[in-house]
C-alpha cells in the first residue's frame, strides 16, 4: 500500500512539472511532450518575435533553418544563448545553449548545438504528508546538421536531434527527430545594396516518444519564412523579415511573426517585432523588442516580450545570446 501511494504521489508530482515546462513553451500544453522545444534560442529571432529564421550569419540556424547558414556572408559561427528570463531571474525553466556552424570550401556546411532545460525543485511526500525528498525534471537535446549549396542560391540541410526527457518521476525517455531545410539567397541589381532570401523547413518529426508507458507523437511543425536585407551604405541596414508556422501535430496551431531589424553605424542595432498567433490554441498574440552591439567578430543581443496574456509565464520576460562569426 505504500509503494502505491507513493506511485501515485510521484506520478502527480510529474504531472505538475510537465504542466510546468508547458506552460513556460512558446505554445500552450497542447503541444503534447517536449514543449520547450517552442521556447526562441537566440535573441536575435526573440527581439524580431520569432521572425528571422532565413536572416544569414545565424549561428542558431540549426533551430531556425539551417540552410541559411549556407547562404550567409560569414564562414563560421559560435554562440550561446539563454531565455527566457523573468523579472526574478530565477533560472527554473530557462533555455540554455549553445551552437554554431561551419562552412566548408564554400559548398557544404556542418552544424551542431546543445539545448538544456530544467525546472523546479518539487517536494514529494509520503502518504502521511511527510517530506522524502525532492525531484527535478531535465530535458536537453544534442543536435547536428550537414548541409549543401547549390548554383551559389540554392540550399538545404538535415538535421538530427537526440533528445532525452527526465520528468523527474519515471524512467527517462530518449528520442530522435529530424528536420528537413531548404533555402534561397537572391540579390538586387546592385549586389552591393543588399539581398533577400526565403526558406521552408520541416521540424521536429520523428517516431514517437515513449513517456511513462504512452507513446506521443512529436511536435512536427512547417515554417516558411522570407527576408529582405537593404544596404543604404556602409554604416547604415534595414532588414525585414516573415515568418509563418504552423504546427502540424498533435493540433494545429498558427502564428504569423513580422520584424524588423536596424543597423546603424556599423555597431548597433535595434529591432522589432509582433507575432499573431492561433487564439484557441497558441499563446496568444504578442510583441517584441531588441538591441544589439556588434564589435568585430562578436556581436550581443538582447530581446524583451511584452503584450501577451497576463497570465502567460512568457509576458515580460528576456533573452540574451552572444556569438562570434568568422
Amino acid at each position: 500500500r505504500i509503494m502505491k501511494m507513493r506511485t501515485y504521489i510521484l506520478a502527480a508530482a510529474g504531472l505538475l512539472l510537465l504542466g510546468t515546462l508547458s506552460a513556460r513553451s512558446q505554445e500552450s500544453s497542447d503541444n503534447g511532450v517536449l514543449p520547450f522545444l517552442g521556447l526562441a534560442t537566440d535573441a536575435r529571432m526573440a527581439g524580431l518575435a520569432g521572425a528571422g529564421s532565413t536572416l544569414g550569419d545565424n549561428t542558431a540556424a540549426l533551430y531556425g533553418n539551417a540552410a541559411s547558414a549556407l547562404t550567409g556572408e560569414r564562414k563560421a559561427g559560435i554562440g550561446l544563448f539563454t531565455g527566457p528570463w523573468a523579472g526574478d531571474f530565477q533560472s527554473d525553466d530557462v533555455l540554455l545553449g549553445a551552437s554554431g556552424y561551419y562552412n566548408i570550401g564554400g559548398k557544404n556546411g556542418i552544424l551542431a548545438g546543445f539545448r538544456r532545460i530544467a525546472g523546479p525543485d518539487i517536494e514529494l511526500t509520503d502518504e502521511q504528508g511527510l517530506p522524502v525528498g525532492t525531484t527535478r525534471s531535465c530535458e536537453w537535446t544534442l543536435d547536428l546538421g550537414y548541409g549543401h549549396l547549390f548554383a551559389e542560391r540554392w540550399a538545404v540541410a538535415v538535421t538530427a536531434h537526440y533528445v532525452r526527457s527526465d520528468l523527474g518521476f519515471d524512467d527517462p525517455s530518449n528520442g530522435v527527430m529530424f528536420g528537413l531545410h531548404a533555402a534561397y539567397k537572391g540579390s538586387f541589381r546592385r549586389a552591393d545594396t543588399g539581398r533577400w532570401s526565403v526558406g521552408l523547413s520541416l521540424l521536429d518529426f520523428g517516431p514517437e516518444l515513449k513517456v511513462s508507458g504512452a507513446r506521443y507523437p512529436l511536435p512536427m511543425r512547417l515554417r516558411l519564412g522570407g527576408s529582405v536585407d537593404r544596404r543604404f551604405s556602409r554604416n547604415h541596414e534595414l532588414a525585414a523579415a516573415l515568418d509563418l508556422n504552423c504546427q502540424l501535430q498533435p493540433k494545429g496551431i498558427f502564428a504569423a511573426s513580422l520584424g524588423a531589424e536596424y543597423t546603424f553605424l556599423r555597431h548597433g542595432v535595434v529591432r522589432a517585432g509582433y507575432c499573431l498567433s492561433s487564439a484557441m490554441n497558441g499563446s496568444g498574440n504578442y510583441a517584441a523588442v531588441g538591441c544589439g552591439a556588434l564589435i568585430g567578430p562578436a556581436r550581443i543581443d538582447f530581446a524583451y516580450r511584452f503584450g501577451g496574456g497576463e497570465h502567460n509565464p512568457l509576458n515580460r520576460t528576456i533573452h540574451l545570446s552572444a556569438a562570434v562569426l568568422f
